[in-house]
């Protein structure tokens, strides 16, 4: 697989059922951002919007995009089908 980072954080809020907020930085990297995921209820189904926030630059953006996209679409896959490589 290759190279390996290491994210970690602090928890900052936690909402049980709707908030979670935590701190985001990347070992041995200077930059530390802010993740909220707010959860709600829509009909039967959950809405998950995700937010980071205080990232350094479009790249550090770009990156972060890159990484969380992929993330999000595998959890509704495997919420929907069970199968989190489809």
């Amino acid at each position: 697989m290759g190279n390996f980072l290491t994210a970690y954080g602090t928890y900052q809020r936690i909402e049980p059922a709707s908030v979670l907020v935590f701190s985001w930085a990347w070992e041995g990297r200077d930059e530390t951002s802010c993740v909220t995921l707010t959860l709600a209820a829509k009909g039967n189904k959950t809405l998950l919007v995700l937010e980071h926030e205080g990232l350094m630059d479009d790249a550090s953006q770009i990156f972060h995009e890159d990484g969380w996209t992929p993330t999000l679409e595998n959890l509704s896959r495997y919420l929907n089908t069970r199968d989190a490589w489809g």
